[in-house]
């Protein structure tokens, strides 16, 4: 569009002369680029809950079905599970998780909290609830 533009005003092959500008106490060579603070997702992409007996059964019924940026779950088990394995996966591979492993599930009836928490290169966090309950029948 230029090109046209200098073409249609027949000045496209004049010389141009392109000024710039120098400030005072401008340093002698270039600046660095400003470091990267890295990755800012700390979202996961997955929580699966295995028995912590048998941590290749995994077990169903989180509730909601998980999506990112949902972050409180509930989870009703059969008494006989004592304990489960959390496994969780981030969405960036630049991301940590923390609050996984097999964790002893308390007494049936009785609520156990589980924090899982996903943090980002650049160390924004972002913490995920799972609410489980042994049934007590």
């Amino acid at each position: 569009t230029a090109q046209k533009a200098y073409s249609n005003m027949g000045v496209l092959n004049d010389i141009m002369i392109f000024y710039i500008p120098v400030y005072n106490n401008m340093p002698a060579e270039k600046c660095s680029l400003p470091k990267s603070a890295g990755n800012p997702n700390p979202y996961l992409s997955g929580i699966k809950v295995y028995n912590g007996s048998d941590s290749k059964t995994e077990l169903s019924g989180l509730t909601p079905t998980f999506q990112y940026n949902t972050y409180t779950y509930t989870m009703v088990v059969p008494k006989s599970v004592s304990s489960v394995a959390i496994k969780a996966t981030t969405v960036s591979s630049r991301a940590s998780v923390s609050g996984t492993g097999t964790k002893n599930l308390n007494d049936p009836g009785e609520l156990t909290t589980i924090k899982i928490v996903g943090k980002a290169e650049n160390g924004t966090q972002q913490t995920y609830t799972v609410h489980i309950i042994r049934q007590e029948e």
